[in-house]
């Protein structure tokens, strides 16, 4: 049961980080292309990439790593495990209080401006980039500290 765990978590991660990054990427450069068609696309399709791809990484993360925990001791008996699950949790906190909401947001935006898009899309749109940085930055953490497993304390 341990291995199919860990194919869930490791397919989790690949939804988690393909979803962020190609929901990024997708709105940078229809944002450096200047086309507002374009532009009102990608939220669209970033919007879908979110939840059908990034939401369900998230929940086989979760899932598949509380299933794991008891193979490492329990969920609070390492602290490499404890300083990742909090990496995580910040994550998924940002992804969740910020980056969902404000995708909403553009694409309330896109739908009420049938001409060009406001300075406010822009302004919440690099807001956006900011913190889907972080949200990937972050889970890279925990990557790495279960990959090598610190004795942190």
């Amino acid at each position: 049961m341990h291995e199919l765990y860990d194919i869930l978590h490791i397919l989790g991660v690949v939804l988690f980080f393909g979803g962020m990054i190609v929901s990024l990427k997708w709105l940078f450069f229809a944002e450096r292309r200047g086309q507002e068609t374009m532009m009102r696309s990608a939220v669209k399709r970033t919007h879908q990439i979110n939840m059908f791809v990034t939401a369900p990484g998230i929940i086989m993360i979760t899932l598949s790593g509380f299933f794991q925990a008891p193979y490492v001791g329990g969920l609070f008996s390492q602290s490499w495990l404890i300083a990742g699950l909090a990496l995580f949790a910040l994550s998924v906190l940002l992804w969740v209080c910020f980056f969902i909401p404000a995708y909403y947001k553009l694409l309330r935006i896109t739908a009420n401006f049938s001409e060009s898009l406001p300075p406010d899309f822009f302004t919440l749109l690099h807001r956006l980039y900011f913190f889907g940085v972080a949200i990937i930055v972050l889970p890279l953490g925990t990557m790495t500290l279960s990959i090598i497993k610190p004795e942190l304390w």
